[in-house]
């Protein structure tokens, strides 16, 4: 499966004769790895995918939700939000997708398309928010892909859609997605600074609340010591002469030599993954639960990150792991310790997908995101625990 997999830009198709860069990206290429990665596995959104007959048993709780949504504000008829959306058609619609003359679909077509998907959206995070009883969540593993699926490079609306049809209700999108996907509620740490692009779409907004600003953003870089100091911190290290005052943030040690230099590896329960935190020698890394749900939204998610943020973020995490996991004996360090669990895949199947991203033999751009995390690592494995003046 993952042999097959290409390289991150064979993806995205060329915009060349594009005025805009389009939101809602599209695959440039047919293949099994494609269609595996990237096929909506529960529900279709978006023009994309639209007419496919695969997942027609959701459509009807497509149809089942815009009922419920539209009877929440009886003083907006469907009409309205067709006016709505219309008004954006020229401005907006016909830039957030790539070359949509491609589809068999009229304007009206398309605006339909735009408010039965925005408001199955919209009502399924307001059900999951106030708890609502529903058929839908019935079934965990249909509700898994859902979520998944929403994800999904292809599988968008614009989420100008989703404010249009939502309006300024309480709580705020925001909040409703914080709750979705993560569970919280109440928290406006979360959203604090945090203003969604509305001409983003809904795979975009994800990324905007889940990567949150690391704490240790702004502190300054490490001075490696110099002198005898110098001579001990490279000694049986040839590759770090005459290096000892640069950062070493495009590297880490193995988690095997981690261990052995006395890092204690502590597995944590944390809604975003890239909560890695390391303080007086404990390394604790966010469980990776790994089945197929998740690996999906990996995916997605390193592949829009490297599209729209040139990899700084989830290229940096992948980086991070794939130096951790560098044999099979580092594999099984993280699985006794419980950070890694799951039977979907085993040990060589990650290790294979993390190298894929993360580049390991390659160094990342000086002040990505978890730069400073790969200096401290580098300091408590290379430095003598005596202190130095």
């Amino acid at each position: 499966m993952y042999s097959n997999l290409p390289r991150k830009g064979d993806f995205i198709r060329p915009y060349e004769y594009h005025k805009v860069l389009p939101l809602i990206f599209r695959l440039s290429i047919e293949s099994e790895a494609a269609s595996y990665f990237f096929r909506p596995r529960a529900v279709y959104i978006g023009p994309y995918h639209h007419g496919k007959s695969c997942l027609a048993q959701m459509e009807k709780h497509k149809s089942r939700f815009l009922e419920d949504f539209l009877s929440r504000d009886t003083s907006t008829s469907l009409e309205d939000y067709r006016n709505e959306v219309k008004k954006r058609w020229k401005q907006s619609l016909m830039n957030d997708y790539y070359d949509l003359a491609e589809f068999d679909l009229t304007r009206d077509e398309l605006v339909d398309i735009m408010i039965m998907d925005g408001c199955f959206i919209l009502e399924l995070l307001i059900k999951t928010y106030n708890q609502t009883a529903d058929e839908i969540f019935e079934n965990e593993k249909l509700l898994r892909y859902i979520k998944t699926d929403l994800l999904m490079f292809e599988n968008q609306v614009p989420l100008f859609v989703l404010e249009m049809l939502y309006k300024d209700a309480i709580p705020t999108i925001e909040e409703l997605l914080g709750y979705y996907f993560w569970g919280t509620k109440d928290d406006p740490s979360m959203y604090e600074k945090k203003s969604l692009d509305p001409a983003g779409s809904l795979l975009q907004s994800y990324n905007q609340l889940y990567i949150f600003p690391r704490s240790d953003e702004g502190k300054p870089k490490h001075v490696y010591p110099q002198g005898i100091y110098g001579e001990i911190y490279t000694k049986n290290r040839p590759w770090l002469l005459g290096r000892c005052s640069t950062s070493f943030a495009g590297h880490v040690p193995s988690a095997q030599h981690l261990e052995e230099a006395g890092v204690v590896f502590k597995a944590k329960r944390s809604a975003n993954f890239l909560d890695i935190t390391f303080h007086e020698g404990v390394l604790e890394i966010p469980v990776l639960s790994i089945d197929e749900p998740f690996l999906l939204s990996f995916v997605n998610l390193v592949m829009f990150d490297f599209h729209v943020n040139c990899g700084s973020v989830m290229e940096s995490y992948c980086h991070f792991m794939a130096c951790l996991m560098y044999t099979r004996d580092d594999v099984a360090i993280l699985q006794k310790h419980g950070i890694l669990e799951g039977k979907f895949i085993n040990d060589l199947d990650w290790w294979w997908l993390s190298h894929y991203f993360g580049r390991p033999f390659y160094n990342l751009p000086v002040g990505h995101y978890f730069a400073y995390l790969f200096d401290e690592l580098w300091l408590f494995w290379a430095l003598p625990k005596a202190p130095f003046g």
